[in-house]
């Protein structure tokens, strides 16, 4: 009996489910589309698929601005200028994550966010993946409202904090 009980929670912790605001249909299958982004711009697609974690929500952020939270099957779209840095940055409570991207103009970008283990606890983490990896992962998720975040920026201390384009994690 103890076996089952601690099991159900061991299964409840591990696969819990986010409950954050979840965009319109019609606006998801737009995004989902995966067209080219407006002039001078490229398309930046941020997406959790995961269950390692999936009872935790994870502020993202863009240059330090607030794009959302992201959650256990939640991705997000938003438009950034073309031809610059940005750091796209992920709080998972205790600490910060920092990439840096720069994306070509007309281009999508796609990002996994997703957690690893580490010593002491799971930690968020990002990585760059292809459009054909994304564009099956988007398929399952719901697409994220933009525009609230729970923990307020923390920048980078200094440029050792900020890794580029991570496209081979350790899982």
């Amino acid at each position: 009996m103890l076996r089952i009980l601690f099991c159900s929670v061991l299964f409840c912790f591990l696969t819990g489910c986010s409950s954050l605001p979840i965009q319109d249909d019609a606006i998801k299958q737009k995004a989902l589309e995966l067209s080219a982004p407006r002039e001078g711009m490229a398309g930046l697609y941020i997406y959790r698929d995961s269950i390692i974690g999936a009872a935790v929500q994870d502020d993202i952020y863009i240059d330090g601005i607030c794009l959302g939270e992201i959650g256990y099957k939640v991705f997000m779209y938003t438009e950034i200028k073309a031809g610059q840095d940005h750091i796209v940055a992920t709080s998972d409570g205790l600490f910060y994550k920092y990439l840096k991207i720069n994306a070509k103009e007309g281009e999508n970008i796609f990002l996994r966010h997703y957690y690893r283990f580490g010593e002491w606890f799971a930690g968020a983490n990002m990585q760059e993946v292809s459009e054909q990896v994304a564009k099956i992962a988007l398929q399952e998720c719901d697409m994220g409202v933009t525009g609230t975040c729970d923990d307020p920026y923390v920048p980078p201390e200094d440029e050792s904090d900020i890794k580029i384009k991570d496209t081979n994690p350790t899982l």
